[in-house]
């Protein structure tokens, strides 16, 4: 890992320990931000959140499960990432720095020990952090800011100590001319460059830009110009709720117009000439001034928030009145079977979205026409079969968790689709015609359809009659009105539900779940849902239960046919396309770091070969056994870098790399197999540069097996029993979800929030 690649260890490793230790954070770094970003996000915490889940989870068997996963992979002969099992492992168990000190020691292993100071016990001081993106033409600027209150003196010292022994170079920042104390740590050249910031008040800045980093530092001193706070970024976040532990993201379309140069004027018509595709999304994406979101965890409950900031005047008028619905209220749902166990209700007009994407494709210049197409091919007036009497709300409700009997398995759980209509008259001459449209087409098309069978069936329940399709295996779908509703059910005995409800059986509004939903949305909302996430929870843990068994049985029957023995005819299964290697000879290449240099034929000869029109060196990795992990690194300050893995023996490309993460920088990595005559293509993007390069190769041998005990019957049944329990300790922990969506002036805002059970 490349030095220059700290900065990341240092926000990721921040950011797990405030998960762990955190408190909130009171310093405004809006304030000190640069005013232009189109991208920001921020992250800050206030007390350790969830306590009683992460102690509940980290009371499983962690250290067991990555036992047993990791002889299953060395057994089988994988070599699959660990990462994410580690991660979570690591997040759980009682020793924070665990998550990131490998990632930090890699990079600078001197900071290591002061990261450590702040995870250590409850000794985390209260963060705030934010990343700010700037659009300066095609080139993003990073500048990355993190203020801890109460940061104890010596360790930041010892952060300074650090960052000033793994930076490339150190300067002072001036002020007024004046060296001051604060100084400037160098990482990394061109693109990859990073510079940071950090002052003995604890706050630590990181730029892409140099200029970014002295222009935070001169807000912070009180002589900058704007910053992201004038800008109304921010302004969404006002209304988010402060609720402990945050991360949110808002996006401003206005930079990325100029940095695009498609600013587009309201007051304008399109002039002949102009692309109207453009334009037309220029003018959508000027109409929204913002778009921000948050996630949150805190006393609230876990919150879910976004808030879509428009421009009612703006360019793209149906776009704002789109969203912008002043007069949309959700109507209550009836037909709604009791014992439901969630709901969501939002508005959906399909006539005004239908014209509104209508113009983008007119504006495209495509002939799309579903009006005129409808009409000619399958003889349906869209219009008066379906939209004149079609509501603009739509009601979703699950009846039933996922269940374990095999109804439930084979048709999924019970789920109802109503649409309110015109009139019960209208929609069933509505459906009628369209069902005539539809059998005539299935006719018509008979042949193509002996794949896929269809059947469209009559069927009555209680004197209401409907129409059940089935289709496939286990799609069985039951249509057709009740009162003044469009129902779809499915399975399609899931509509004598919403009959029995209409015929005065028990509904869902009356239900407790149902009126903590209204309790908490407006009365204006445009869209409500309540969801017992807890139930659903427990529905999923008993179906994960019912197969761990037969799951673990599988594996265990898969080692014991394999007898550890890993197929060593990976050879015979090379992909990728041709390449020609006759005459061209490879140096031998062997693990750890080289140099090279590409250089161009020359008039009277002279020059690197040319593989595929491609000026190259080319190697041959010797030494490699197979299922040894390798990973190859190519890197020049002359030229844009390009890495190809050949087959030498088949003459084929099996992978390739250009940018990792720049464009001086390119990997692979992969893991070897027998038979395989493994070639690394060292060339440039497009092959026509020359200049200096370093090879560095790293192999990883993989380990053997008869150092591993390949698991037992037991072992993997207790592993594919641990998804059970985690989803009982959520399901014990976490309770039911509501939400709600409003338009506030010129602000479309949705809060959902999952109570915590304890």
């Amino acid at each position: 890992m490349e030095k220059h690649r700290f900065v990341v260890n240092i926000l990721t490793a921040l950011a797990a320990l405030t998960f762990v230790n955190g408190a909130a954070a009171q310093p405004r770094l809006g304030d000190l931000a640069p005013p232009q970003a189109a991208l920001v996000v921020t992250f800050e915490t206030d007390g350790s959140p969830a306590a009683d889940l992460r102690s509940d989870l980290a009371a499983l068997d962690w250290e067991s499960a990555q036992q047993t996963i990791r002889a299953l992979l060395t057994s089988a002969g994988d070599d699959l990432d660990l990462s994410i099992v580690t991660a979570v492992s690591d997040i759980m168990s009682d020793d924070p720095g665990s998550a990131f000190s490998a990632a930090v020691e890699q990079s600078c292993p001197a900071l290591a020990a002061p990261l450590r100071a702040l995870g250590s016990g409850q000794s985390l001081p209260p963060l705030e952090a934010m990343l700010a993106v700037e659009l300066l033409g095609f080139q993003p600027s990073l500048t990355a800011l993190v203020q801890f209150e109460g940061a104890m003196p010596s360790t930041v010292h010892m952060l300074r100590m650090a960052l000033k022994g793994c930076a490339d170079s150190v300067t002072s920042a001036p002020m007024n001319g004046q060296a001051v104390a604060e100084e400037l740590y160098h990482f990394g050249e061109g693109l990859s460059a990073v510079v940071l910031l950090l002052t003995n008040d604890g706050l630590l800045v990181a730029g892409s830009r140099g200029e970014s980093v002295l222009a935070v530092l001169d807000r912070r001193r009180g002589e900058g110009g704007p910053s992201l706070a004038d800008s109304g970024t921010l302004d969404a976040f006002a209304r988010f709720a402060e609720n402990g532990t945050a991360f949110g993201v808002a996006v401003r379309p206005a930079p990325v117009l100029d940095a695009l140069e498609l600013t587009f004027d309201a007051t304008q018509s399109l002039e002949p000439g102009d692309d109207a595709l453009i334009q037309r999304m220029a003018a959508a994406l000027a109409t929204l001034e913002n778009l921000a979101a948050q996630w949150s965890i805190g006393d609230a409950g876990a919150v879910s928030e976004w808030a879509v900031t428009l421009d009612p005047e703006g360019a793209d008028q149906a776009l704002a009145d789109l969203l912008l619905c002043d007069n949309c209220r959700i109507s209550r749902p009836f037909l709604a079977p009791a014992g439901a166990v969630g709901l969501a209700s939002s508005q959906l007009p399909l006539g005004e979205i239908i014209d509104y994407l209508s113009g983008y494709f007119e504006a495209a210049g495509a002939t799309i026409d579903v009006r005129g197409w409808l009409g000619s091919e399958l003889g349906v007036d869209l219009d008066r079969d379906l939209l004149d009497w079609l509501g603009s709300e739509v009601h979703v409700v699950m009846l039933e968790p996922q269940s374990t009997d095999l109804r439930s398995l084979l048709y999924g759980p019970g789920q109802l689709l109503m649409i309110p209509v015109a009139s019960a008259e209208a929609a069933t001459a509505g459906l009628e015609r369209l069902e005539q449209a539809l059998v005539t087409a299935l006719d018509e098309a008979q042949g193509d359809l002996a794949e896929f069978p269809i059947a469209l069936r009559p069927a009555a329940y209680d004197g209401v009659e409907y129409t059940r399709v089935q289709a496939s295996a286990n799609i069985d779908v039951g249509l057709g009105v009740v009162g003044n509703h469009l129902v779809l059910a499915w399975p399609a005995t899931a509509f004598e539900r919403v009959v029995d409800t209409f015929r005065g059986g028990a509904g869902f509004i009356g239900d407790p779940l149902f009126r903590s939903a209204t309790a908490l949305a407006p009365d204006q909302a445009q869209a409500i849902s309540v969801h017992d996430t807890s139930a659903q929870l427990s529905a999923v843990a008993d179906l994960a239960r019912l197969l761990s068994q037969p799951l673990a049985f599988g594996v265990n029957l898969a080692l014991a046919a394999d007898d550890g023995v890993v197929d060593s005819s990976a050879a015979e299964s090379s992909e990728g396309w041709p390449v020609d290697l006759e005459g061209i000879s490879t140096q031998p290449l062997t693990s750890g770091t080289s140099s090279g240099e590409l250089t161009l034929d020359e008039a009277g000869g002279g020059g690197d070969p040319y593989v595929d029109g491609s000026a190259s060196d080319l190697y041959r990795l010797e030494g490699l056994e197979p299922g040894a992990t390798v990973t190859v690194v190519m890197q020049s300050q002359d030229f844009d870098t390009m890495l190809y893995l050949l087959d030498g023996e088949q003459s084929v490309v099996l992978d390739y790399n250009d940018d990792a993460p720049d464009i001086f920088r390119s990997e692979l990595m992969f893991t070897a197999v027998a038979g395989v005559d493994y070639l690394v293509q060292a060339t440039s993007f497009g092959g026509s540069e020359s200049g200096s390069y370093s090879l560095a190769v790293e192999v990883e041998a993989a380990p053997s097996r008869d150092e591993v005990e390949t698991p037992g019957f037991a072992e993997i049944l207790r592993l594919f029993e641990l998804p059970a329990q985690v989803l009982d300790v959520l399901a014990a922990n976490i309770g039911i979800t509501t939400g709600y969506t409003v338009t506030e002036g010129n602000v479309l805002y949705s809060r959902s929030v999952t109570e915590m059970a304890r």
